[in-house]
């Protein structure tokens, strides 16, 4: 506002809305209060912290007999067998701590991610291997896919760092969306994409990449701190390959780039289906695409101008979901950093929850519900996600290589994500024979991919990530943000219901 009604008197123009000024609050909540929390609950459970003597109950105590013991009001307890504070007592001593269904929220997201264990909350392999990574978890398990399934490409590395950072297109609308068309890598309606090949038009200038960006109205500082992070990156995960095709051009980033943008971004997911023109997200909330993203150009079929032409459900990441207000005044919610992807993606790739139906279909974090024709095709996508896992698992320190049929298992997702990617009109179709064990896909085969914004449904409870006992899941709803900086101005949360209780629950 400048000194205008703030250090002497004069005239304020609010550029805003007089109903959203009346929404607005008297001052700006601490951050605390405000942000995704789900990398500061990861780092405070990495952190392993004791109790102090003085803080455990005497009931809490052993009693001991050595000359080790510490003293705790009329009972002892020796040092090591002290109970480690959680990420929920360290974010409660906070001078303005968390709403406890904040807290919820993001401890729910890293129990399905599989980032904490499900009997105690704590840091499992890949939850201690995501909070070394400098990005928030789910851009840190971006990185690992992008190391597994491509090696240590750097335009692949740089995808989940584009997104934490500041965005490096300098210029604003037409200009900034003619410099995202010309940077995009063969997918043409992908935010991601063009944020990928602005980096990688930038790390191949080796000299003068300064007077690079000032004439593709690129932010020099904001590449500049993407290549140091993924140095940072390379640097942990080492010069060793992973992935048995990691040679990266532009028929790979076709349908590399959208699977990755679906892990990077879940679980801020958009749909609609054939005929329809807006989209919904997870809980049915109605919205459309930003003006500022590639795919509402009026020449793409995934625009919120045109009704969809597609035969199956589009479905779309998104990186913030904001609020506009219209030229007759109508209010509504737009995603922006917008990515087409392919709906097998989310199956394969991102750690959710997945529950089998009595008819055989799969049901993903209550909302998506997967069906085959051919109950063989949900077993061996199963098997494959489950393959997926057990070579992620390889990546973590100390890192191991890769037998023959994990080593196929890769190669069986390329195919599949390439096959996807091929169908113009977003089919899944799955229609070439799979060489390997480690899938059994022959002939045409055809998914389908319904969403529903219901919550209720029964079944049981396959492939539940991080899951080490018994105990059940903790649910919660999770926020639309994808990290702590990202410019979300009104989110939907989704809650997740339990699942039935006769049904028997595995774990991957």
């Amino acid at each position: 506002m400048g000194r205008a009604g703030r250090t002497r008197p004069g005239i304020c123009f609010r550029l805003w809305t007089t109903r959203r000024h009346k929404a607005l609050e008297p001052r700006r909540k601490s951050e605390l209060l405000r942000a995704n929390l789900e990398g500061l609950c990861l780092q405070a459970a990495a952190l392993d912290l004791p109790y102090t003597a003085d803080e455990l109950p005497s009931w809490q105590c052993a009693l001991v007999e050595d000359e080790q013991q510490v003293e705790c009001g009329v009972d002892f307890i020796v040092p090591e067998q002290q109970q480690r504070l959680g990420a929920r007592v360290f974010l409660s001593r906070a001078v303005n701590p968390p709403e406890e269904k904040n807290i919820d929220r993001a401890m729910a997201s890293l129990l399905d991610m599989g980032a904490l264990h499900r009997n105690d909350e704590t840091p499992s392999a890949l939850g201690k291997a995501l909070a070394r990574l400098p990005l928030p978890p789910r851009l840190a398990l971006a990185a690992y896919y992008a190391r597994l399934l491509n090696g240590n490409n750097d335009d692949l590395l740089a995808l989940p760092c584009l997104l934490e950072t500041k965005d490096p297109y300098a210029k604003h609308g037409a200009a900034a969306n003619k410099a995202r068309a010309a940077a995009v890598v063969n997918c043409p309606y992908s935010d991601v994409a063009a944020l990928v090949g602005a980096y990688a038009g930038f790390r191949r200038v080796r000299s003068g990449s300064a007077g690079f960006c000032r004439s593709n109205g690129l932010n020099y500082a904001a590449l500049t701190l993407v290549q140091a992070a993924v140095t940072q990156l390379r640097n942990v995960f080492g010069s060793s390959k992973a992935s048995s095709s990691d040679h990266f051009n532009a028929e790979t980033s076709r349908f590399l780039i959208p699977a990755l943008s679906a892990v990077a971004l879940y679980p801020n997911i958009t749909y609609r289906k054939p005929g329809d023109n807006g989209y919904s997200g997870r809980t049915g909330v109605k919205c459309r695409i930003h003006h500022s993203a590639l795919a509402n150009k009026k020449s793409s079929p995934y625009s919120s101008f045109v009704a969809s032409k597609f035969k199956t459900t589009q479905f779309l990441s998104f990186g913030s979901l904001l609020e506009f207000v219209d030229s007759n005044g109508r209010s509504g919610l737009a995603v922006a950093t917008v990515a087409p992807i392919e709906a097998i993606a989310l199956l394969l790739l991102c750690h959710a929850t997945i529950i089998r139906q009595n008819d055989g279909s799969l049901f993903m974090d209550n909302w998506l519900c997967i069906y085959a024709s051919d109950k063989k095709v949900i077993d061996s996508l199963l098997i494959l996600r489950h393959r997926l896992r057990l070579a992620l698992a390889k990546l973590l320190p100390p890192v191991a290589g890769l037998d023959a049929s994990l080593k196929d298992a890769i190669d069986t997702v390329h195919a599949i994500l390439a096959d996807c990617a091929s169908d113009g009109m977003g089919n899944n179709n799955l229609n070439e024979e799979k060489s390997g064990d480690s899938s059994v896909f022959s002939g045409r085969k055809v998914l389908s991919f319904t969403p529903f914004a219901s919550t209720q449904q029964q079944g049981a409870a396959l492939f539940q990530s991080g899951s080490r006992g018994a105990s059940g899941r903790n649910n919660g709803s999770r926020s639309s943000s994808r990290n702590t900086a990202s410019p979300i101005k009104k989110n939907s949360a989704t809650s997740n219901s339990a699942s039935s209780n006769n049904n028997r629950r595995t774990s991957s």
